[in-house]
């Protein structure tokens, strides 16, 4: 799996998502609709058997998130999460609730994947 920010791709059927595909990978990604830049994905096999979970969304950082069944049938709750550049202090809070949305509704505790370099 590559988790992927920034991926600046602008809809779901794009020429990069269609070369991902020739190669045998999948790609779940989410756009800014409203503007360039941003963007979070998740690209995967497709013999991985990834089930896309819908959480809700929060201002101050784009997000996606997957439940990925493994080969033991056991799942792992993954999110691909970027915080684009301005004040902390409402992602804190956010993402305070973000992960106590995720733990109450799907028992899990998601595993951030993001940019340290950022």
């Amino acid at each position: 799996y590559f988790f992927v920010t920034e991926t600046w791709l602008t809809d779901q059927t794009n020429h990069t998502t269609a070369t991902l595909k020739s190669y045998g990978y999948k790609i779940y990604h989410t756009h800014r609709p409203d503007r360039t830049g941003g963007g979070v994905g998740i690209i995967y096999k497709s013999s991985v058997k990834l089930y896309k979970i819908l959480v809700e969304a929060q201002p101050s950082f784009e997000s996606i998130s997957v439940k990925v069944k493994l080969s033991d049938n056991s799942t792992i709750f993954c999110t691909c999460l970027y915080r684009p550049p301005g004040p902390i202090l409402n992602f804190l809070t956010e993402f305070d609730d973000f992960i106590g949305n995720v733990f109450s509704k799907y028992k899990h505790f998601p595993v951030p994947c993001e940019d340290t370099t950022a």
